[in-house]
Formats: C-alpha cells, structure tokens, sequence
C-alpha cells in the first residue's frame, strides 16, 4: 500500500476530528463575563468596567473640551467610539489609554440638539437618538463626511436618556417619565413606540439622592445592561421593564457616568476568532474533497 495513502487516511480522520472540535467549541457559549466601556463626565475620562467582578477601573483621560453623550464600539469590537453630546461630533477612544481623536465634525443639524443615545446596528450603521420632547433615530457617519441621514423622525419616545439597537429592526430607549424612566421600544421600520414597562428608577437626581438616573444602556448576549451616574450597575427585562441592581457605586464616590457599551472579555474576543478560524479550515477542507491523497506525500513502501 502506498504510504501516501495511509499518510492521508490518518491526516483526514484527525482534521476532521479537530474541525468537530472546534466547531463544538465555536458554538458553545462563551462563559466570561463582558466587560463595559464608560465616560465620567465629572473628570473626562474613560473607565473600563467589569461586569461579573461588579468593578470599575480608570483608563484614561480624555484629553478633550467635549462632554460625550454616549459610546458605540463597532461591529468587530475593534474600534470605540464617543459621540459629543451637543453637537455630535464623533471620536475614536483608545481602549488602552483613553486617549479620544475627532474623526467627523459637526454634522448638519440643529446645532442645539442633545445626543444621548449612540450604537451600531447589526448591518454596521452608526445609529443615533437625541434628547427632545419627540425623539429622531438618525444614522450618523463615523467616517468623513460628516452627516446625519433621517431613519424615523419626530416619533412619540420623549427625553430619551439612553438607547442600545436590540434588532435590525428596533432601539430600545429609555425614557424620562415622571418620577421614573421607561423603557419603550422603537421600530425602525415605521416609527412606532410601545412600551415595555416601568423600569422602578429614578428619572433625575432628587433632592438628598445621589443616584440619578441611567445614562448608559447597551446589549450583550441578549441581555440589556445598564449604568446610572453614581455606577450602579443594572440589567433590564426587555419583556417587563423591571431593572435589577447587581453593583453599587463601582468607581468610587464622585462620578458622573454617562454612555455604555459592552463588549467581550478581551480573551474571549480571541476564542471566537479561533473558533471561526477553525470553521473556515473546515470548510475549506470539505471543498477539497475528504480523504483525497495529499500529492505531497509520495513515498512509497
């Protein structure tokens, strides 16, 4: 028997047995817990936040005048990015430093608008909500030119303070209602509103409370999390409303967070690079023909 052939009979049964792996491995869930990107307005920096630890760490300054209103990372988790709050001018954060550099100037618009609410949908638009009595979802560049192009205009959602995409199709915001902020949902496709619930938090810092309201909400692994100005952490039942507290003031006295988005655990952004990596080895391998001769291995007995 030609040595080639036994050569290849033993490669194809182990790269088929590695591809079952990691195509095992590729679609179990990831088990560390996110870790979040926020902005103290109070010092201009950036924190970092770890969700299954409750914690917060400082990354760095700023560097900039502009307060942020929110933060968006894109599709890949590769780049952050800050848009200010009046204005809308956008920026690139270096997660490691928190070093902030404009990419996109003002953009046409009322030049007195509030942008509080920042994230990108699923097919890599840069969505945008503002602060008003109705509330527009516009896309927004993140590249030169600057511009905003109209998604649903003057819908009935009223002082959004915060919005995360949940779908191709919808936003969820959170509202300032009176005493408390609502959680709606806003579909993209023809505007309307409905409302999820009462979420049970205040909507404005209150006389001898320092808690204030969320300013930062974000998805991940379909769970809505959220963090309020002093850094309580929350997550959100998307079916209900209802907001449970997992984390308490987690940089310290003395913040003003505003903005989220939640991305990987760092070590887990690498597994599921390797894990796709190892589905395209399989599909490559599956083109070529399983258990044909490699015409490198020509020795013979």
């Amino acid at each position: 028997m030609h040595r080639s052939f036994r050569l290849s009979r033993m490669f194809s049964a182990a790269a088929a047995a590695f591809v079952a792996a990691c195509a095992a491995f590729a679609a179990s869930p990831i088990q560390a817990a996110p870790i979040g990107y926020t902005v103290d307005q109070n010092s201009n920096e950036l924190w970092r936040i770890d969700f299954g630890a409750g914690t917060a760490s400082l990354v760095g300054p700023l560097g900039i005048d502009d307060a942020l209103g929110d933060l968006a990372i894109s599709n890949d988790f590769t780049t952050l990015y800050g848009i200010s709050l009046e204005g809308a001018r956008v920026y690139t954060l270096d997660q490691s430093t928190g070093a902030a550099v404009q990419v996109v100037a003002d953009p046409v618009g009322p030049p007195d608008e509030l942008f509080q609410g920042f994230d990108f949908a699923p097919n890599g638009d840069a969505l945008v909500t503002n602060f008003d009595g109705t509330t527009d979802v516009s896309k927004i560049n993140v590249t030169p030119p600057a511009g905003l192009t109209p998604v649903q205009s003057n819908t009935t959602a009223s002082l959004v303070d915060a919005m995360a995409v949940e779908s191709a199709n919808a936003v969820v915001v959170l509202e300032r209602g009176d005493p408390t902020q609502i959680l709606r949902r806003i579909n993209l496709s023809d505007g309307t509103v409905t409302t999820i619930g009462d979420t049970g938090l205040p909507s404005d810092l209150l006389p001898g409370v320092v808690e204030g309201n969320v300013a930062g909400i974000d998805f991940f692994g379909g769970t809505l999390f959220g963090i309020n100005l002093q850094g309580d952490l929350f997550t959100f039942d998307t079916t209900t409303g209802d907001a449970t507290q997992f984390a308490s003031m987690v940089g310290g006295p003395d913040r003003g967070f505003v903005g989220l988005t939640v991305v990987p655990e760092p070590s887990s952004v690498v597994m599921i690079a390797i894990g796709l990596a190892c589905l395209g080895l399989g599909t490559a391998r599956r083109r070529r023909g399983v258990g044909k001769p490699y015409r490198t291995l020509t020795a013979i007995s």
